[in-house]
């Protein structure tokens, strides 16, 4: 195996430190994966493990590589004071879902499944269509459409709004709070100027899910935020962080990760447009070619643990 050169490790920490590695993430990650596929990295002050192998094993392995705790090790390096400026912040995020193990992680994992089943899904078939009809349709006449802005971003927003129970704008009200708090956390830096933005964020968030569930509890219905309500009165959730953070998870996990998706495989196809035609002309590749946009351009480059 090639060791990497000293130009190509000074390359690849200046992409990390900066975060131009999102704009060009094969330029970090194919010369890692081929000459170390397990390297520490100064800038991040993290191990990165790149081959897919060795991810996996890191992912299932949850005993040495734990999620539990892990947004509190990424601000480790931060000053004292930003740190103690952030707390409310990790606070909200360091629960529910996204950042626990086994048992823990089964026992929600189970109360979100069970309202997303295949056949749950399958029923919401005729409702999905009619968003994405309300859509497009509007955009036929025209005959242009800006992909993101207009169907891209609005799609996985109003179909978490059936899922979940709540309105478009509600989603888009919770979303643009979340976005306040994740250009904080996902910055590895702390990004002092954006704090107080994000601590109203975190306080408006928070008491907004507080009134809603007492809504739900005394008007349950048919929808995942009041089974999420109904499992935290019964114990499946254990306290209002996890009702928090489960919510958060479903609600960003299912609107980013779809927002890319629809627009890295239209990219994509646009590029390939053999592939395109291919997939026009046989309808059931779809399954198989959903699997491959996720795998090539996939909307999540990295995840710690």
């Amino acid at each position: 195996m090639a060791s990497l050169t000293a130009d190509q490790i000074e390359d690849i920490e200046q992409r990390l430190r900066s975060g131009a590695y999102r704009d060009d993430p094969r330029a970090v990650f194919t010369p890692l994966r081929e000459s170390a596929p397990v390297y520490f990295s100064k800038a991040w002050q993290a191990w990165l493990i790149t081959r897919h192998a060795d991810v996996e094993q890191a992912l299932r392995d949850t005993e040495t590589f734990t999620s539990t705790g892990r947004l509190e090790k990424l601000l480790e390096p931060l000053d004292p004071k930003l740190r103690e400026a952030v707390a409310p912040l990790i606070g909200h995020f360091s629960a529910g879902l996204q950042h626990s193990d086994p048992p823990e992680h089964t026992r929600i994992h189970g109360l979100v499944n069970r309202a997303l089943a295949p056949a749950v899904v399958n029923r919401m078939r005729d409702v999905i269509q009619s968003f994405v009809d309300g859509l497009l349709d509007p955009l036929l006449a025209s005959g242009r459409m800006d992909l993101v802005r207009d169907f891209a971003e609005p799609l996985p927003v109003q179909v978490l709004g059936h899922v979940l129970g709540f309105t478009r704008e509600e989603c888009e009200r919770f979303r643009h709070w979340d976005d306040d708090q994740v250009a904080v956390l996902g910055s590895r830096s702390g990004r002092p100027e954006l704090v107080p933005q994000a601590r109203r964020s975190v306080d408006s968030m928070v008491g907004w899910l507080r009134q809603v569930t007492e809504v739900r509890r005394a008007n349950p219905r048919d929808d995942l935020f009041s089974k999420l309500v109904a499992g935290l009165d019964a114990g499946t959730l254990r306290n209002e962080p996890e009702l928090h953070g489960t919510y958060n998870a479903v609600l960003i996990g299912g609107h980013e990760t779809t927002t890319g998706l629809i627009s890295s495989a239209i990219m994509l196809l646009v590029r390939h447009p053999d592939q395109l035609e291919r997939l026009r002309a046989d309808s059931s590749l779809m399954p198989t070619a959903i699997e491959e946009f996720l795998r090539y351009e996939p909307p999540l480059q990295t995840i710690s643990r």
